[in-house]
């Protein structure tokens, strides 16, 4: 069985939801993976929301198939959704959710849209059922319903749910509906009918749906066009449900809530991430975090450092002989020592290099600009002035050091100003023109900079955090954690602030002149 990190499986399921999005020429703007939804979400501006999946968790072929069916779900969504038609009564929303799903499923299974769309939906489905069975101990409660209708209006599930008695018949009614839709103000339609009959449990008189009140009698037994077959379906499949039935169905109550209706099949535990802790983060554009360059100063870096440097990271290796030995190939040099010696011989010693990979994010954050510390000649305070020699300096010294180098900013966004394989040239009019950027949101930095670490081919892998303050804390430990699981080292740089509490491997610079040199004895103790 095939084994996958859960790094390597997100950046499989976003390929794959881009490749979906562009077979069905449907929108798919950013993609991002968070901790508020159980499963996958999408919206009108085309964004795609995933259950997020740790790092270091380990997933299998199930798991890709069940994200698999979340990528499909959504994508027919983005084709067939009028996502201006919605309901502002809870209850009914969520009735129309399971309508809405039941339609584009069909539609998209009628029109072959993906090689093997109907089995992945059923597989997913599936097992949203079966979670559902074990769990919920109450399907007469009318807060189940809507997922009930979410069941039995797919016609290509093979797990179904117990019934409470009375729902038969508006479940019939509302197949031969969904049917015959072809929009979603058509299955918002089919959700009110829905709702209506609901609340008319008490009189055990389901009316007729909007489709049979037009009918003659004999019409209405014949039946005719593709809803009434699969009410035939539903029929037979209702008359061998398995489940008992767990009581008589009754009205919800004004203002009733519903369950989600969505697929919500969820990982196992431990698999599941932290998400992108956000308000709003996300990544950005280049320049964000920049303007109009305000630094001319060059960062001063010792010869002595230059050296240390270049040896810790150098990846050319060492490659040379080691003479005067007693096995090995002989050494031709020393032929005329035989008969004195028994040192004839020669053997290749070789240490291969470690290649090296760093990013550095940089705090842009409000504090980091405050205007009590200012910076005399740069008119700015002096713990970015710091921050930005700093960077440079270290960008300059790993270069030459053949460093693999990327830059980082982070405020309430993050900013690639450096990216890989970019000479640190030219980023340096971004470094030296940086601009406050709001909150201090590190773990979506951190985590950020792990992800691009972990796709880098280094054996070597380091990300340098320089801040003057605290984000979301727990998020970041726990990330740190991960990247170590993976092989990355996560070091805190702390401008006049003690940052051990977040990072474990870390250094405190009482005053930001000293941030240069702090930073590359730091570099030292990591590697």
């Amino acid at each position: 069985m095939k084994r996958y990190f859960g790094y390597q499986f997100k950046q499989a399921v976003e390929e794959l939801t881009r490749k979906v999005a562009a077979e069905l020429r449907v929108r798919c703007n950013d993609i991002e993976w968070v901790n508020y939804i159980p499963t996958a979400g999408t919206n009108r501006a085309g964004d795609v929301f995933f259950a997020d999946v740790a790092d270091d968790a380990v997933l299998f072929d199930v798991d890709v198939q069940r994200y698999v069916g979340f990528v499909v779900h959504e994508m027919l969504h983005q084709k067939y959704t009028d996502w201006a038609v919605r309901s502002e009564l809870s209850y009914l929303d969520q009735l129309h959710n399971a309508c809405e799903d039941a339609w584009i499923e069909h539609t998209g299974i009628d029109a072959s849209l993906t090689g093997n769309i109907g089995g992945l939906l059923t597989a997913l489905l599936d097992q949203m059922v079966s979670e559902a069975n074990a769990t919920v101990t109450d399907w007469s409660d009318p807060r189940q319903y809507p997922f009930i209708f979410a069941v039995y209006l797919r016609r290509h599930l093979n797990c179904y749910v117990p019934v409470p008695e009375g729902l038969e018949p508006i479940i019939h009614g509302a197949t031969q509906m969904i049917g015959d839709c072809k929009s979603s103000t058509d299955t918002l339609r089919v959700a009110q009918w829905i709702m209506d009959q609901l609340k008319a449990l008490s009189d055990n008189t389901p009316q007729d749906t909007p489709s049979e009140a037009s009918k003659t009698p004999s019409e209405a037994q014949s039946g005719d066009g593709q809803g009434d077959g699969e009410g035939e379906g539903q029929s037979g499949r209702l008359d061998g449900n398995p489940h008992p039935s767990p009581g008589k169905a009754r009205a919800p109550a004004s203002g009733q809530d519903a369950v989600q209706v969505e697929p919500s099949a969820k990982l196992a535990q431990g698999k599941g991430g932290l998400g992108s802790w956000s308000e709003g983060a996300s990544l950005t554009e280049a320049n964000y975090h920049t303007r109009t360059s305000w630094l001319d100063d060059q960062p001063s870096v010792s010869a002595r450092l230059r050296y240390e440097v270049k040896r810790l990271f150098d990846n050319s290796g060492i490659e040379d002989f080691q003479r005067n030995r007693k096995s090995g190939s002989i050494n031709v040099s020393a032929l005329h020592k035989v008969g004195l010696t028994d040192k004839l011989f020669q053997r290749r010693h070789e240490i291969e290099g470690i290649d090296s990979a760093v990013v550095i994010c940089v705090d842009v954050s409000g504090s980091m600009f405050d205007e009590g510390k200012s910076n005399a000649k740069h008119g700015v305070s002096n713990r970015i002035v710091q921050a930005a020699l700093a960077t440079q300096a270290l960008l300059d010294t790993l270069h030459r050091a053949q460093v693999a180098t990327c830059v980082l900013t982070f405020g309430s966004h993050t900013a690639v100003i450096k990216a890989f394989g970019e000479h640190p040239t030219k980023a340096k009019a971004r470094i030296t023109g940086l601009s406050s950027g709001g909150s201090t949101n590190d773990y979506f930095a951190v985590r950020y900079a792990h992800k691009l670490l972990l796709n880098r081919p280094e054996q070597r892998k380091i990300a340098f955090v320089i801040t003057d303050g605290e984000g979301n804390s727990p998020f970041v430990r726990a990330q740190i954690k991960t990247g170590e699981r993976l092989g990355i080292t996560t070091i805190g740089v702390g401008i006049e602030l003690d940052v051990s509490r977040v990072y474990p491997q870390s250094v405190n610079v009482k005053d930001a002149a000293d941030l240069g040199a702090v930073s590359f004895k730091q570099i030292k103790l990591a590697a």
